[in-house]
């Protein structure tokens, strides 16, 4: 973690005014910081963390994405303290859930967060023992921040001024490498958040396995759509910082914003989830770098598969890019990733190992499948979680690694809950989540497998397939598709469905809809969609 502070400092000293991070601020106004003033920044946060908390501590910050809240993540990690990036979207009831188990007094957040929390800590108690400072959105003219102190909740305790100081090369070069550097919390698609604990030296680990997998220089420009509380967005984040190059901050997702900074910044690389490339795609808006001597280089669909029709159409959207597919958890990072020369002839893999790390697919016994065979997914090396913050969730995810004496050199394992299997040329393909596989009528289904199917047969945009309990403690299967055919309904769509699938695989209802929920990490919000599916499937036997 030390290294990624030392290079922020060295590129600052090399070269001072290169510029290091772009917000998008709309309408085709940008605000830049170059390299000395975002080391001066974060410096000057480093020294803030430093006299305001205590080792053990892991800050949370809880700021939506800005140059304040890269200062504060590269402050903490020169500080070598503990962070965590909260997702500025999520509520009262998930941040009091998150505070309540992260060690420390401090929280960095904003003006906003704190109206919203003032009113009402009396139900969390936890929001109350905290000491709250208040970050501006955006720096001022003069490059300066102030924060407000919130002791208890309680406005107008002390004010802090931390103007934009001459750079402080100022690191402690004491190696904590084996202590948490970063706490990530999971989405909680399928319940609370789960505190996932990143040790330092796998931080810097992962930014630099990026760099050396995606062949990042300083003369790259990425675009950073993605939250800091995503591990993608992070990794992102450092590695930006580790190879020198700038990172354009934007905070919509509307297709034609995204091809406007594209092409104004001059990006060569675009880090993204599936739900961006789907609307991408619906709206055929290209993604085009025409400023001199730049060209999109390449992007990432990260944080979950792509369908098969969206990965045929997505070299259209991003033509002479190189398109990345990787696969992995926040407990694991990256297992695996295809490079964009063997897309075209397996668009269905994940890949091979990334990086250093290594996957093996096992069966029920322990042992590695044969090929084609499939089994339990389970990742070593590089991108292994410390493990959960609330450590009795281990039990089970991170064990032992039962193939050490087999030339893997990393002593633990993290038993992912996914399932596929490898080829014969050792790539990975990823079926289903364990937990994703339901009994119908005493067959085994994948959802996945059947919004796979209604992809191929009707077009659709997008497809969700979600498992709902009924009374009688069977499954049924509802589907929600926004069809590319506006009058597409589901009856015809059904009837078409029906052809080719058993009948135990037919969703009980098929919902036609304009757009699905997302979570702030661009993830479908499955817990939304399983509430919609049980009320259409009640009103469906009324």
């Amino acid at each position: 973690m030390i290294k990624i502070y030392e290079r922020l400092l060295e590129g600052a000293i090399k070269d001072g005014a290169k510029p290091a991070l772009t917000e998008y601020l709309g309408k085709g106004e940008y605000r830049t910081l170059s390299r000395a003033e975002l080391a001066a920044l974060s410096a000057t946060f480093a020294d803030y963390w430093t006299g305001m908390t205590e080792e053990g501590d892991i800050v949370p910050i809880f700021l939506e994405r800005s140059a304040v809240c890269v200062a504060a993540i590269l402050g903490a990690i020169g500080a070598q303290r503990a962070f965590a990036c909260i997702n500025r979207k999520n509520r009262v009831p998930q941040l009091h859930h998150i505070l309540g188990l992260l060690p420390g007094r401090l929280i960095l957040t904003d003006q906003q967060a704190v109206d919203l929390v003032a009113t009402e800590h009396l139900q969390y108690p936890k929001l109350a023992e905290r000491s709250w400072r208040i970050a501006p959105a955006r720096l001022n003219a003069q490059g300066n921040i102030t924060l407000l102190g919130m002791e208890g909740i309680a406005p107008g305790i002390s004010e802090l001024i931390l103007p934009i100081k001459a750079l402080i090369p100022r690191v402690n070069n004491v190696s904590k490498s084996s202590e948490p550097g970063c706490c990530l919390f999971t989405s909680g698609s399928t319940g609370e958040a789960k505190g996932v604990l990143i040790s330092q030296s796998d931080l810097f680990a992962r930014a630099e396995a990026e760099v050396n997998w995606f062949e990042l220089t300083e003369n790259d420009i990425l675009l950073g759509l993605l939250p800091f509380s995503f591990d993608v967005g992070l990794n992102q984040l450092l590695s930006a910082i580790l190879a020198g190059t700038e990172l354009v901050l934007i905070h919509s997702w509307m297709p034609a914003d995204v091809r406007r900074v594209c092409e104004e910044r001059g990006v060569t690389g675009i880090s993204s989830v599936p739900a961006l490339w789907r609307d991408q795609i619906a709206s055929e808006v290209k993604l085009l770098s025409t400023s001199e001597r730049k060209s999109l280089r390449y992007v990432t669909i990260s944080g979950g598969g792509l369908d098969p029709v969206s990965l045929a159409k997505l070299p259209q959207i991003v033509p002479g890019a190189g398109i990345y597919k990787t696969y992995g958890q926040t407990e694991t990072f990256r297992s695996s990733s295809l490079h964009p020369t063997e897309f075209a002839a397996r668009p269905s893999s994940v890949g091979r190992p990334f990086g250093k790390s290594r996957f093996y697919v096992i069966d029920e016994d322990g042992s590695i499948c044969k090929p084609g065979v499939s089994g339990h997914i389970v990742h070593t090396g590089p991108g292994t979680m410390l493990g959960y913050i609330d450590r009795s969730l281990d039990e089970g995810k991170i064990r032992e690694n039962p193939f050490l004496q087999d030339g893997d050199p990393f002593s633990t394992a993290v038993y992912t809950g996914d399932y596929g299997f490898v080829d014969e040329h050792g790539y990975l393909y990823v079926e289903a989540r364990k937990d994703e596989m339901v009994k119908i009528k005493g067959n085994r289904v994948y959802p996945q497998e059947v919004a796979s199917q209604i992809m191929l047969i009707s077009g659709a945009s997008a497809v969700e397939v979600v498992v709902v309990q009924n009374d009688i403690a069977e499954h049924d299967l509802v589907a929600f598709v926004i069809p590319c055919i506006l009058d597409e309904d589901s009856a015809t769509i059904f009837r078409n469905l029906r052809k080719r699938l058993p009948s135990y695989m037919a969703p009980s209802k098929i919902v036609t809809c304009r757009s699905l929920p997302k979570m702030s990490n661009g993830k479908t919000d499955r817990q939304a969609l399983e509430a919609r599916a049980k009320e259409v499937l009640v009103n469906q036997d009324c």
